[in-house]
């Protein structure tokens, strides 16, 4: 009776539970993205990920640790990342601890991760086995829950630091952990995992087993069963939610319901027998496997399998290692080309084709027109039509149909559709243009050779007016179309007529090719010209928002918007967040707001603030290329847009389905090009405190959201710099360089591309020093110190002068006691000996009047001397500058005196620098006296024909030379007075006196040092 009731129950709970668990998912609608070594992986095989509480997707290589933020991959590989221990290449499992630290297998031991470092360190789990090798499955209880090739569990206690061995399960034992080791037995599929309420559940070949941490006790399962005891074992998966244990056998799949105790055995899925099954993930009960009849995902209740498909329509039989992240997405390795992201959120768009499906429109360059049939459903390419209420779709063509190849329009009063042949091809009969229309009964009508008996050989576009006219634009202009006549009329002969727009109060806008729109009035059969629109801009689509009166423009430069007299209030391009600008379809939502299509995807324009939002790929678009004129509106609201890989539908406003909460994460700070701060996480930096040289700063940020970070921009600021913000992408590097000393406050932050809110999430204040100069102390220290050595320079100067001043009282004291005895060696001898000689005539002027008046003679020439002496002492007291004849006019003139009434020719050459630098009074006078005694000497004794006087100055000193070529000294031991005097004088002078005499000639030398 237990049995039966347990049985009873179990499908009780199954009819409860599980449809509506699978019916919360579509798994039959999805999309598949791709994370690959472009991406940033290390390597495209990844055996092992592990979704943390941050946020961030871990992906074991065989090279390195890979983290995947949604914006990029970062690789663990650099020895800055790892303390004391080797870098961590294969990883086999994770594990994280409630402070958010991950826990990485390996063969050399346990890999701890601490989050606030960014750094890894290694701890040895299991000291008594064969090896190091220590794969972490689960946390609980503050442990590290680890098992090794043997089943051995052990545990790593994060708080006590406690390392223990907690229980032997008797499992075949693995023979080893690598990947090419592993054919037959591959562990990482049978992981062991850990329910909610601390059982272990591991499986081996063919045994299972289940531990209680709390109660230590170890159960086998399924050995009762001998059917069971004869499958093997390939994979395994628990389903936490629900506490079913889901095992992949060699005969399909078995299920252990461990709350009852119920074992289910899955054999065949539509009919079709599962055979092995070797992998299996799960989520929500939805039971992913792959099979004998490819990869897909199980409905147990309805017996349903859902293949899941490639891009290209492929099986993804070669997909492995199934792992579901929190959003509910199915992340599958694509051995050796990174990960396949299967998606089954419902994307902003609809798409046709999906990606996963087989369908495809079979021709041409994907959707180029579309028309609303009576029922609402809408007609693509003249020959498919969408459901509107189940959304299938499904092909009215027939064999070589010839509406393949045709346009569509909308006849709203004559309850049908218009085709019409848009080209002409004279060669090819096949496309002799011709106009059908089908009714709400599927009938067509052909309106043979109307085109052809009007000439339009290029039909542009077809419009049904309210009033029940058909207007037609064409290469040579436009017509008129009467259906009930069978008769096409000239309504206006300008060329190149190519798009019509429908305006309100009989308005009609047509654009014309390399022309300017131009707006019509018509009406019955008329057209009349009202104005251009927009000159000078190649105009296509117009829109008419009749309630705020204004007009959108489609143009070959972006969208402008008018106002009710067209002119312009706005214009969107790439300067303004438009990502394209060359217009291919416009349309108006029912809220005002505009949409359009280009060669960059996209984009929709708020009606009231003009904000932009463009739609890219990841938002579900059929490409970035769309196509010209392929968009329609349909009678619900439904916008629709074709392009080169099928068609966009939607009904705004778009509701989007946010899973994660995307984070400004900063990864690294750089200063002045080095890490800053190696024993901190970058992210949890808040102030930088830096020197006023270390002002160049760089931040690695991103984004961090591993399902939609590509909708997201990064915002930045320095508030005391500028509040405006700066955008960029969702990773980037942020640079400041030479940033002035100060405090700093950097805003960081994300902005949506759908809602377009700067949302700040991040300050880090930078205080940068300012230089010793830059400080008001060290201000004060240079003035106290420049006010003590302006007074010290004062009382110097002062001190100087007066040095000076004694210095000069002391010479002058000298100067007068040299002049005092000069004057009595040189002019008191000379006075005395005048006195004697004036005693002497004075006595003989009665005796002997002769030798009187040779005396008297004597007398004369006496006082003469006396004279030029007195004169010579005078000028010689007077400074170079102050003195009424300088020194070479001096000597010159003296020259002139004695030599100038004689037949000797002389020469004299002074350097002037001795008439302004020597200032001395007893070195001018003793230059000039022996300069004088040389030059009387010559004149007198040297026979002498020229004589050559010289005054120069060298680096060895000052130079004076008097030199004769005469016959020189016949006795060179006589000395007179004369040469005793300038010897005597030039000791006086600190100078070497010389004299050389021989035959040729006499050179009187004086060598005086340079004056300082």
């Amino acid at each position: 009776m237990l049995r039966y009731f347990k049985t009873l129950l179990f499908f009780g709970l199954t009819l409860l539970f599980w449809p509506r668990c699978f019916a919360q998912i579509n798994y039959s609608k999805y999309q598949i993205t791709s994370l690959t070594q472009d991406d940033g992986l290390s390597q495209g095989s990844n055996y092992f990920r592990f979704e943390d509480s941050k946020g961030f997707m871990w992906l074991t290589a065989a090279d390195a640790i890979n983290r995947y933020d949604g914006s990029g991959v970062k690789v663990y590989n650099l020895n800055k990342y790892f303390s004391g221990c080797s870098n961590l290449q294969q990883g086999y499992g994770f594990a994280e601890d409630n402070n958010s630290n991950i826990y990485v297998g390996s063969d050399k031991g346990l890999y701890c991760y601490t989050r606030r470092t960014d750094k890894f360190r290694l701890l040895k789990i299991y000291n008594n086995a064969p090896d190091d090798v220590a794969m972490p499955f689960a946390f609980k209880n503050d442990k590290i829950w680890c098992f090794n090739r043997f089943y051995q569990l052990a545990t790593y206690n994060v708080k006590t630091k406690e390392i223990k061995n907690e229980a032997n399960v008797l499992l075949d034992s693995i023979k080893a952990i690598h990947v090419y080791q592993n054919i037959e037995n591959i562990f990482y599929y049978r992981f062991p995992i850990m329910d909610n309420i601390g059982n272990i559940w591991l499986v081996g070949k063919n045994l299972a087993a289940c531990y209680n941490i709390n109660s230590k006790k170890l159960n086998y399962l399924f050995t009762d069963n001998f059917k069971i005891n004869k499958l093997l074992f390939f994979c395994s998966a628990y389903d936490t939610l629900n506490n079913i244990l889901s095992v992949g056998t060699n005969d399909g799949v078995l299920q252990y319901f461990s709350k009852i105790g119920i074992i289910k055995h899955i054999v065949n899925a539509e009919n079709k027998k599962l055979g092995i099954v070797n992998q299996i993930a799960i989520f929500n009960k939805a039971l992913v496997v792959n099979s004998k009849i490819g990869v897909g995902i199980i409905d147990v209740d309805k017996n349903k399998f859902q293949k899941l498909l490639l891009p290209d329509g492929k099986s993804t039989r070669a997909l492995n290692q199934f792992y579901f992240d929190k959003s509910g997405r199915l992340w599958t390795m694509d051995d050796g080309k990174g990960q396949k992201i299967f998606s089954f959120k419902e994307k902003l768009f609809h798409k046709i084709p999906d990606d996963n499906t087989e369908f495809s429109f079979q021709f041409g360059p994907g959707v180029s027109t579309m028309a609303e049939l009576p029922n609402m459903d809408i007609m693509f390419q003249s020959c498919w039509i969408l459901n509107n209420k189940n959304n299938s779709i499904y092909s009215i063509k027939k064999d070589n149909s010839i509406l393949l190849y045709y346009s569509s329009s909308t006849d709203k009063l004559r309850n049908g559709i218009w085709h019409y042949n848009p080209l002409f091809h004279a060669d090819k009969k096949f496309f002799t243009p011709t106009i059908f229309f089908r009714d709400s009964n599927n009938i067509l009508k052909e309106y043979p050779r109307l085109l052809m008996n009007a000439n339009i050989t290029q039909l542009q576009d077809f419009v049904c007016l309210k009033t029940g006219q058909i207007l037609l634009s064409d290469a040579t202009g436009l017509f008129w179309f009467n259906p009930l006549k069978s008769k096409i009329s000239i309504a206006n002969k300008k060329a190149n007529a190519f798009k019509i727009n429908i305006l309100s109060n009989g308005r009609i806008a047509v654009s014309y090719l390399n022309k300017n729109m131009l707006l019509y009035k018509h009406t019955d059969s008329s057209l009349v010209e009202l104005q251009d629109i927009l000159p000078d801009v190649q105009s296509f689509y117009m829109q008419e928002d009749i309630k705020t009166k204004k007009f959108w423009v489609g143009t070959n430069k972006g969208i402008y918007v008018l106002d009710n007299n067209f002119k312009t209030v706005q214009h969107f391009d790439a300067n303004n967040g438009l990502a394209g600008t060359y217009i291919y379809g416009l349309l108006l939502d029912d809220e005002g707001n505009a949409w359009c299509s280009h060669q960059r995807g996209l984009s929709s324009i708020n009606g009231k603030n003009y904000t932009v939002i463009n739609y890219d790929k990841s938002d579900g678009i059929q490409d970035w290329d769309f196509n010209n004129r392929a968009f329609y509106k349909s009678t619900n609201g439904t916008l629709y847009f074709g392009g080169i890989n099928g068609v966009n539908y939607f009904k705004p406003p778009l509701k989007r389905k946010v899973f994660y909460n995307p984070e400004i994460y900063v990864d690294e700070i750089l200063v002045n090009g080095k890490t800053y701060r190696l024993d901190l996480n970058a992210n949890l930096i808040e102030k930088l405190n830096l020197n006023y040289w270390q002002n160049n700063i760089s931040l690695n940020v991103f984004v961090k959201d591993i399902e939609s970070s590509s909708s997201q921009k990064i915002i930045y600021r320095i508030k005391e710099v500028s509040q405006s913000w700066n955008y960029l992408t969702n990773k980037a590097i942020i640079n400041f360089s030479s940033l002035a000393a100060g405090n700093y406050t950097l805003e960081l932050g994300i902005v949506d591309k759908f809602d377009n809110k700067e949302i700040v999430q991040k300050i880090i204040n930078i205080s940068i020093a300012a230089p010793l100069y830059g400080r008001v102390w060290f201000w004060l220290l240079v003035g106290i110190f420049s006010s003590a050595f302006f007074f010290w320079l004062i009382n110097r100067r002062k001190i100087n002068k007066q040095q000076r001043h004694l210095k000069e009282q002391l010479a002058l004291e000298q100067q007068r006691n040299k002049i005092t005895a000069d004057l009595h060696d040189d002019i008191g001898a000379s006075l005395s000996s005048l006195q004697v000689n004036s005693a002497v005539a004075n006595q003989l002027m009665d005796k002997d009047l002769l030798r009187a008046k040779a005396i008297v003679q004597k007398l004369e020439i006496q006082s003469g001397k006396i004279a030029e002496q007195i004169g010579d002492f005078i000028w010689s007291m007077k400074p170079g500058k102050e003195a009424f004849i300088s020194m070479s006019a001096r000597i010159k003139n003296f020259a002139n005196e004695i030599l100038g009434a004689t037949d000797v020719n002389y020469e004299v050459n002074i350097d002037p620098w001795f008439d302004t630098e020597i200032t001395d009074a007893t070195l001018r006078k003793n230059i000039v006296l022996i300069t004088k005694e040389a030059i009387n000497n010559a004149a007198k004794y040297s026979k002498a024909g020229n004589i050559y006087i010289q005054f120069t100055k060298e680096k060895t000193g000052l130079i004076i030379t008097v030199q004769d070529n005469g016959v020189g000294f016949a006795d060179k031991t006589i000395k007179g007075n004369g040469i005793g005097n300038m010897q005597k004088r030039a000791i006086e002078c600190n100078g070497i006196f010389e004299i050389i005499s021989n035959d040729r000639g006499t050179t009187v030398k004086l060598v005086l040092p340079v004056v300082p």
